[in-house]
This record gives structure tokens, sequence and C-alpha cells, in this order.
């Protein structure tokens, strides 16, 4: 999949449009269009909704901007719209930046996803220790870079013995609300069963 710049790039210039037009357009200075282009912001989902109106995108369109910038873009049935936009958000930015920094190698998350069979979030495993291990700390601070500080994960464990997860990010999310932890486990029964449906998509692979 392109990036989110080089989507939205592709788009404004079909369109014939220059940066100056799109960002008079949608209310935003020529300033931020050239560094959601070029990688060097990130776009809120609130922005791309911005960005889709002026560039009178239609909804397979904005969708595929949606998906560029690691938006997830169906609906999650039996959630609420504030729930789903806590949690709805992957990423990809981040995912290409963990695997590039190798943070798998020590990611405390991973390794309670294979120790546990309950759903937990990332506020249940951290405590002190890992907060002061400056590996994981230097991790955490990244993440946030990406706007992510919270995020909730599935274990699932298939017959041949592997570990999976399914799993959520969010850059604000209370984990102590049990309505949002409510609304965190409906999201991820709705992704898994999706993900039944198309066998091997979308699932990462832990041993």
């Amino acid at each position: 999949m392109h990036s989110f710049g080089t989507v939205l790039a592709q788009f404004r210039k079909k369109r014939r449009l220059s940066q100056l037009t799109l960002s008079l357009d949608a209310d935003v200075s020529t300033r931020h269009v050239s560094f959601l282009e070029t990688g060097r912001a990130r776009p809120s989902r609130a922005m791309i909704e911005k960005l889709a109106a002026a560039l009178a995108l239609s909804p397979k369109d904005k969708q595929t901007l949606l998906l560029a910038a690691g938006f997830w873009t169906v609906g999650i049935p039996g959630t609420t719209d504030a729930a789903t936009r806590q949690l709805d958000h992957a990423p990809l930015g981040w995912l290409t930046h963990y695997h590039s920094r190798s943070f798998a190698d020590y990611d405390p998350m991973l390794y309670a996803t294979a120790q546990r069979h309950l759903p937990f979030f990332w506020s249940d495993i951290l405590n002190a220790s890992h907060r002061h291990d400056q590996r994981i700390s230097t991790m955490l601070g990244e993440a946030k870079d990406f706007h992510v500080t919270e995020g909730f994960v599935m274990p699932l464990r298939r017959f041949d013995g592997s570990i999976h997860a399914v799993s959520c990010m969010a850059e604000r999310c209370d984990a102590r609300d049990p309505s949002v932890r409510a609304q965190a486990n409906a999201i991820s029964m709705a992704l898994l069963r999706q993900m039944e449906l198309h066998p091997g998509a979308g699932i990462n692979r832990l041993a």
C-alpha cells in the first residue's frame, strides 16, 4: 500500500489542484499540506475528512485515503462511534518504525501475549520496572511520537500451537473505564470475525 502522502498527492494532482488551492479549500495551511504529502506530518481522522471534502472524494476514494493513513474504515457492530474512534487507529507508520527499530526483541507486550490467554491493555502490563528499562522507555517514548500511548491485545492460540494476536492502538484511551474495556473487547471480537472470513489476513503470528 502507498503511503498517505503519496495517495493524497495523487488525488490532488488528479484534480489538477495545487497545494495552495487544496489548503484554502480545506482551511489548513499550505505548509501542513506539504508536510502531509512528504510524511513530515501525520493526519488525524478529522484532517482526512476535511481533505476528502475539499477534494470531493467518493466514499471509496475517501476509504482509500483513510486506509493509507492506517485508520479502520468499517463500522464495528455493537460499539459506539466514540469508542470506535478511540480504538480504530492502526498507525502504519508506527508499525514500520517498530520493526525497523527491532522493538519486538524486548517488547513486554509481546511477552505478555505469549504468556496470557485473556485480552489485556498495555497499561495492565507495564509497571515501574518496565518504565525504568531504557530500551522499553525509548520504545514507549517513540510510540508517543506516532500518537500511540495505549493498546489492547487479544491473544489467539491456534490448534497447531501457534500464537497470534488481534491488537488495537490508541492515542487517548482510559483503560480504567469499564465501558472502554467492554468496547475494546467488542471491537476485537468484530475484527476477529472479519479475519475468520479471510484466514491468515491481518492476524499477527508471534510463535
